[in-house]
């Protein structure tokens, strides 16, 4: 994991970006069919796309923040398989199973709870600057 863990990384903005291509724009969890007239949420702690003070938008360059819905259930997932890696071992109990479910949901939690893409990229220890993550994700809207 340690040696191909940024390019686990690069493949998954990769797969953002073709998803933000195909106008996929949420985790995928929701369905696109209902009869309920209920509205569900989305899981993610609402993002204002105004309160992130780090990235700023010029005319034609795309930020951070234009990203962030495309690529915030990639970079939970990678946090996720992260987190797995650290914990796993192929000598398991199923105690030692129980506590690894409950750092895995640990772990998800605390991405949900982020309140900005700067957040979740510091909480899922995020190995790429932003420049990276931003050209990783046009690669995979060029596909």
């Amino acid at each position: 994991w340690i040696v191909g863990r940024e390019y686990f990384l690069k493949g998954l903005l990769i797969n953002a970006g073709r998803r933000r291509a195909l106008g996929i724009d949420n985790s995928g969890c929701l369905p696109n069919r209902s009869n309920n007239k209920r509205a569900r949420s989305s899981s993610f702690a609402d993002w204002d796309p105004e309160s992130n003070e780090e990235e700023t938008t010029t005319a034609g360059r795309t930020t951070l923040s234009d990203l962030q819905h495309s690529i915030r259930p990639m970079l939970t997932y990678f946090a996720v398989m992260d987190r797995l890696s650290q914990i796993f071992t192929t000598a398991i109990d199923d105690d030692a199973v129980e506590d690894c479910a409950e750092a895995l949901v640990i772990a998800v939690e605390d991405c949900l709870r982020c309140k900005s893409i700067d957040e979740l990229l510091l909480k899922a220890k995020i190995c790429l600057e932003p420049s990276q993550i931003i050209a990783m994700v046009k690669k995979g809207e060029s596909l």
